[in-house]
């Protein structure tokens, strides 16, 4: 049977995360990789090379992976684009070997798929911390045109699950891209004329600790390479932000209730652990 889902990890270093990444999605699934809903899940982890656990944590799961490897590789877009390249699922989907999909993710988006047939669903955060205890939520509502005419896309990053086609079609992630290769494909999405469908669900734990890519001191040291990342992935995708438009927006969000909502649910989850 086909996978419905191709879910890739990439991974350099993080062996200290990484079981409990792999864990997250194997607790959804039943020995055959399969949903309570009988949609077929295939995992696939690209590792760059690690020199710590990493490589013992995977050969631990080895038998519930779809595809592995371990090479040198040249960033997370790189990575990526080599574990989606073996994948033989209809959606695609990715994980960063530091984070975790929430309970129940993957058979909300099943479910969704097969009810809609959207190509691109989205759903919300949280943000955890490394004992994966609920720091914050952040959620936000459906697609609005108004709101996307110039200003980013507010999509984080493996909330989102899309159709292998769109990924396809566009030519997958950028390499060069070092931190807004997602806001790239996002991007490129609109551009071709899709837009997402958004469950309210919180499915992507985003782990926020020390070592990570947007939290270490690696962000303060390189916060004008971003900006100007950022602005070229704007020039290229044909992006003019207005100054009046992210105002615009964050307007929209405490009108329909996004703002309030997060707030709500980050005072109940607060502290508790996801995973």
């Amino acid at each position: 049977m086909r996978p419905l889902m191709s879910i890739v990890i990439a991974n350099y270093n993080y062996g200290l995360f990484l079981e409990t990444a792999i864990q997250s999605i194997l607790s959804q699934c039943n020995i055959e990789m399969q949903l309570p809903c009988g949609a077929v899940v295939e995992l696939i982890i690209v590792d760059g090379g690690s020199t710590d656990n990493s490589l013992e944590v995977i050969r631990k799961y080895a038998r519930s992976v779809a595809w592995w490897c371990s090479e040198k590789d040249t960033g997370q877009g790189a990575a990526l684009n080599k574990g989606f390249k073996q994948a033989s699922g209809e959606y695609y989907l990715w994980l960063n070997a530091d984070d975790v999909l929430l309970p129940g993710a993957l058979e909300v988006v099943a479910k969704e798929a097969e009810i809609s047939g959207a190509r691109w669903i989205v759903g919300n955060t949280k943000i955890i911390d490394e004992k994966n205890r609920v720091l914050k939520c952040l959620r936000d509502g459906a697609w609005r045109e108004a709101m996307y005419s110039h200003a980013p896309i507010r999509v984080y990053g493996p909330s989102a699950v899309f159709h292998r086609s769109l990924f396809e079609w566009v030519g997958g992630f950028d390499e060069t891209l070092h931190y807004t290769m997602d806001t790239d494909l996002w991007l490129k999405f609109k551009n071709m004329g899709e837009r997402y469908l958004r469950v309210n669900r919180y499915l992507w734990g985003f782990r926020c600790h020390r070592l990570s890519k947007t939290n270490s001191g690696e962000l303060a040291a390189t916060e004008s390479d971003q900006d100007a990342e950022r602005r070229r992935v704007y020039q290229t995708n044909g992006l003019v932000v207005r100054w009046w438009n992210p105002m615009v927006n964050r307007l929209w969000r405490l009108f329909n209730g996004a703002y309030f909502w997060a707030a709500v649910d980050s005072v109940r989850w607060r502290g508790r652990k996801v995973f």
